[in-house]
């Protein structure tokens, strides 16, 4: 979705939970769950909710204009 919309992000990929463990103990991570966004300071995790948050900033349109879509 970023790639669509043509943001600039950087990915992440954990290998081990060694990789993931200490990112996921940090305590600004309400729910430390993969996948994640990070936007300077708002951080949001789960599949549909980072869709929509991707959607709301850079293009409403993918949105749908109602329900339906």
């Amino acid at each position: 979705m970023l790639e669509h919309v043509g943001a600039d992000y950087k990915e992440r990929k954990y290998n081990s939970f060694e990789d993931w463990g200490p990112k996921k103990q940090e305590p600004s991570f309400d729910f430390a769950n993969l996948p994640y966004i990070e936007d300077n300071d708002f951080r949001l995790t789960e599949s549909l909710a980072i869709i929509k948050y991707v959607a709301r900033k850079y293009d409403r349109s993918l949105l749908g204009k109602n329900s339906k879509d």
